[in-house]
Order: structure tokens, then C-alpha cells, then sequence
């Protein structure tokens, strides 16, 4: 008669179906797709953003300089010398 009592576990399974109600927060997704029209907003500010663009140039330039800099550390020359510890 022990066993009876186990299947009652069951019943706690139908907890899972309560589960499903949370998809409909799912429907409040859709009054978000009203937020893209205040994308709309963003296509004027756009013509300000087109004179930031040329100030982004110089910084660019300064970039690449750093590169040849790392280049001049030439890691690699670790390498031949451990090469001549070889019996």
C-alpha cells in the first residue's frame, strides 16, 4: 500500500500546466514593435551625427602607429635562441 501514496507525486506534475499562462506575457512583446516608430525620431539626428564623422578621422590615424611600435619588440627572436640550446 506504500506505493498508492507515490503516485500522488503525480498530481505535481499538473503544477506545470499553470507553466503555460506565463506566454501570454508573451503578447506584451507586441505593444513594443510601437517603440520602432520612435526610431523615426532618430533619422533627423542623423544629419547631426554627419559632422561627427570627419572628427573620427584622425584618431583612426594614430591607431595603425601603434602597431609598427609592437613589431620593433620582435617577440620572436626568443625563439633562434632557444634553438641553440639544442644538443
Amino acid at each position: 500500500s506504500i506505493v498508492t501514496p507515490q503516485v500522488k507525486k503525480e498530481n505535481v506534475g499538473s503544477i506545470v500546466s499553470p507553466q503555460v499562462k506565463k506566454e501570454n506575457v508573451g503578447n506584451i512583446v507586441s505593444p513594443q514593435v510601437k517603440k520602432e516608430n520612435v526610431g523615426n525620431i532618430v533619422s533627423p539626428n542623423v544629419s547631426k551625427e554627419n559632422v561627427v564623422i570627419p572628427q573620427v578621422i584622425p584618431p583612426n590615424i594614430q591607431v595603425p602607429n601603434i602597431m609598427p611600435i609592437m613589431d620593433n619588440s620582435q617577440p620572436p627572436n626568443i625563439m633562434p635562441i632557444m634553438d641553440n640550446n639544442q644538443p
